[in-house]
């Protein structure tokens, strides 16, 4: 890893050494300033253990978790933590698993280190950066866990532990569920059936993308806008290992071209980039990630002949934009007809109005609309619907499986707006004083918009007409 845990340079950009946009002000109020020490590119790092408990029959034990900024954004991980002042790897996660799930090893009983994990995520306004050592725990069979040493905080921001098995592990991640590492449900019969010794490295390529560019090279920021605050002001002190949150993300680096294929970004700062790519990739596209304004280009076509903006959580991505430099550039592309499309969260970026946003949010806009944030409910009223959309190319003998994860909907659209699906009446009813029958895909112009996620789930017809949308104008 490029970042340092030491003392920062004056490349951080602020002269009390954090990241000006990225890291608030009060951001040890967030994390455990004992654990964590500002780097040189202005992040809070820290040094962690995790243990991969697995039986023979490959279930894994797993904790659940939420942001204590946004409860509603969950996510699965394995248990572990920071290190203490001098604690070695090996003793660190012998104590962080007796401490989260009451099972009691020492420390001859774990295998490796099997693995290392470089992650960067955000976590209550602060984006910050982990290096994870992780051994292997393999157990005969599923054995009882316990919340018994839990402290309070860990009460208040972990959900739950428990058994997976593969099949579920997997599904869940196909369902859109976001577990870290990632690699895990490709990983655990392997490791059921004993360590190979050669260490793993479960950094996500999104991940060491965006490890390798910033700290590299710092991003200078203008000073930030308003943030939002934590949502529980009780508990200052947040545990890292529950902090795989949502982070700036990225996949590729943008290949050569060597076809007359199209050119479409994908703007890799949260969501579903891998999934997206491999969908317009699928659809007849070449896709290449999207960060920085230099991925840009000056004029549509330039670098790219189309933009794909994934879900994610609207305001974080309002506010990494402004940290990259690339929310100017992209709505000046956009108003000169680059063409685009935006799903869950890309949906509210694209809209000229948004209901339920974050006071001074900043849009993308461009679809004369006004959308809900969060309209269908909490993560827990996420679901799937048949859509029938003909010009999605769903008919009623071949719907559209429409996958919605906290997705807004459309409230009203303008004149120009072409409504291309709405959900069956009466899925929404009783939702925000709703009676169903809600607009969850527009088309304007150059740009298409969806509240559900199409790219989950191997059907890429929705993917096919924007790759469409965007040949006919390159």
């Amino acid at each position: 890893m490029t970042g340092s845990p030491g003392s920062v340079g004056p490349a951080s950009g602020h002269p009390d050494g954090r990241h000006p946009v990225l890291v608030p002000e009060d951001w040890a109020q967030h994390l455990d300033a004992s654990e964590w020490s500002l780097g040189d590119d202005g992040l809070p790092f820290r040094r962690a253990a995790r243990v991969l408990v697995v039986t023979r029959d490959a279930d894994v034990l797993l904790l659940a978790g939420h942001d204590a900024a946004d409860p509603d954004h969950t996510w699965v991980f394995t248990p572990g933590g920071g290190l203490r002042s001098g604690e070695a790897p090996r003793a660190g996660a012998v104590r962080e698993l007796a401490e989260e799930s009451g099972i009691d090893v020492a420390p001859a009983d774990l295998e490796g280190p099997v693995a290392h994990r470089e992650a960067i995520f955000r976590f209550a306004t602060v984006t910050c950066r982990q290096d994870e050592t992780f051994f292997l725990l393999r157990l005969p069979t599923r054995c009882p866990v316990g919340k018994q040493g839990w402290t309070d905080l860990e009460r208040d921001v972990v959900d739950s532990i428990g058994w997976w098995s593969p099949e579920d592990l997997r599904a869940a991640q196909e369902r859109g569920q976001e577990i870290y590492p990632v690699r895990l449900p490709a990983l655990v019969r392997e490791l059921a059936a004993g360590w190979s010794g050669e260490p793993l490295d479960l950094t996500d390529p999104v991940d060491a993308k965006v490890l390798a560019e910033p700290t590299a090279h710092p991003v200078q920021c203008p000073a930030p806008t308003a943030r939002p605050q934590m949502t529980s002001p009780n508990h200052p002190y947040l545990r890292a290992h529950t902090l795989d949150a949502r982070h700036p993300r990225a996949l590729f680096p943008a290949p050569v071209p060597t076809d007359s294929r199209p050119t479409i970004g994908v703007l890799a700062l949260q969501g579903d980039v891998r999934e997206h790519s491999l969908a317009l990739e699928a659809a007849g596209a070449r896709p290449v990630v999207v960060r920085r304004e230099a991925d840009l280009g000056e004029t549509p076509g330039d670098r790219i002949d189309g933009l794909v903006v994934p879900g994610g959580e609207s305001t974080t991505m309002s506010t990494l934009l402004s940290s990259f430099g690339m929310l100017d550039p992209l709505r000046e592309l956009i108003g000169a007809g680059l063409p685009a499309y935006g799903s869950c969260a890309g949906m509210i970026m694209l809209a000229d109005r948004v209901e339920g946003a974050q006071e001074g949010q900043a849009l993308l806009g461009g679809i004369d609309m006004t959308v809900r944030r969060n309209a269908f409910g909490r993560q827990v009223d996420s679901y799937e619907e048949d859509l029938v959309a003909p010009e999605l190319g769903a008919g009623r003998d071949r719907p559209l499986r429409a996958v919605f994860i906290r997705a807004p909907w459309v409230e009203e659209v303008g004149r120009g707006v072409e409504i291309l699906a709405t959900t069956r009446a009466g899925r929404a009813a009783g939702v925000g004083g709703a009676d169903g029958g809600r607009i969850v895909a527009v088309r304007q112009g150059a740009l298409l918009a969806t509240s559900f996620h199409p790219e989950v789930g191997g059907d890429h017809r929705v993917h096919d007409v924007f790759v469409s949308m965007v040949t006919r104008r390159a």
